[in-house]
């Protein structure tokens, strides 16, 4: 069967105050699962340089340890302690396609969709900046059946030296597969911190969304 659709993959930054935006900041949160109205979100806390997840997530307000699951520490979070509506803790029921997988990755929500073409996708892009949430494009493939589907010229002069430097070498790294390597390697390989490598990653991620979804 020949099914034409769209995988798109989002990274999404937590709101300002949010217990999300707290932890992801200082911690490496892996697995998410948004709340619901029979549950509150959960998120799984990794160690960091062989830290207590468990203790430094109770540190957050609204962030509460339940269990510690061989190293890493899943955690509940309290809705009413994010000022931000809607919050990404309480589910992404407001996009028109709910992701079919979500995790964190380098201090961002990563959303994956699966859409029937690139207008939902566009969709789901509005609706989370309407939201006041910043998101970029972190990867699109599309199935099309022979005949359909569109192309894109992208312009890499919209993105600085710098930008086309430090994409090119991420890409060139697989820093951008599921099993690449960390931002962190990446940003020593470079000689940069790694806030200046997800500074500079974020803003070519969204140069070039913006193009292929003009």
């Amino acid at each position: 069967m020949n099914v034409a659709g769209v995988h798109a993959e989002l990274a999404v930054d937590p709101a300002d105050a949010c217990p999300l935006d707290a932890l992801a900041e200082d911690l490496d949160l892996r697995r998410f699962v948004p709340g619901s109205p029979t549950g509150p979100a959960q998120v799984v806390v990794a160690p960091e340089d062989d830290g207590d997840p468990a203790a430094d997530a109770s540190d957050v307000d609204g962030v509460r340890p339940v269990i510690e699951v061989e190293t890493d520490a899943i955690c509940r979070l309290d809705p009413d302690e994010c000022p931000h509506d809607p919050c990404l803790g309480r589910g992404l029921g407001f996009l028109p396609v709910e992701p079919f997988h979500l995790r964190f990755r380098d201090g961002e929500l990563s959303c994956h969709l699966a859409a029937r073409d690139d207008a939902e996708v566009r969709e789901c892009v509005s609706a989370l900046r309407e939201a006041g949430f910043d998101v970029s494009l972190r990867q699109l493939h599309a199935d099309a059946l022979p005949g359909d589907g569109s192309i894109a010229i992208v312009d890499l002069d919209e993105l600085t030296e710098r930008q086309r430097e430090v994409a090119a070498y991420a890409v060139a790294n697989d820093y951008f597969s599921l099993d690449g390597p960390t931002a962190a390697d990446v940003a020593a390989d470079l000689g940069i911190s790694k806030s200046t490598l997800s500074a500079h990653i974020r803003a070519a991620r969204q140069k070039i969304g913006d193009q292929v979804f003009d």
